[in-house]
């Protein structure tokens, strides 16, 4: 099993191609960390959703995830995006992947302020947590 007490980070440009870029650090990462094929699916799902959701937000230019591993906890995940937060357009209550990334992860929340928009939830480790 993996751990660190530093954060990954990996970030790209505010487009849906980037998506797969952090779909794919994020399955390294949990495969890394011993998580089983359905954890790591469930995982890429979130990750997936949680970038969707901050693209359909608004017009950014960059996009951004951090994965730290916490023992005990699993993996917290923070996916931002610099997206005008005044401007931000999406309602979270009827949102499909708000309720794909509730359904999956724990402790999801949605922030939305003047440096962008940002989705953190936290993935169990594998599974005994």
């Amino acid at each position: 099993m993996i751990t660190s007490s530093e954060p990954i980070v990996v970030a790209g440009p505010a487009k849906p191609e980037t998506v797969a870029l952090l779909r794919s650090v994020a399955a390294s990462v949990a495969a890394r960390r011993g998580m089983d094929v359905v954890a790591i699916e469930e995982f890429r799902i979130a990750v997936d959703e949680a970038a969707t959701l901050l693209l359909l937000g608004g017009k950014a230019a960059r996009l951004e995830m951090s994965l730290l591993s916490t023992p005990g906890e699993g993996i917290q995940v923070r996916v931002h995006t610099d997206v005008d937060g005044s401007a931000f357009q999406v309602d979270r209550a009827s949102s499909w992947p708000w309720r794909v990334i509730r359904q999956l992860t724990r402790g999801a929340e949605l922030t939305v302020d003047d440096a962008g928009a940002q989705v953190a939830f936290v993935v169990r480790q594998g599974p005994e947590a």
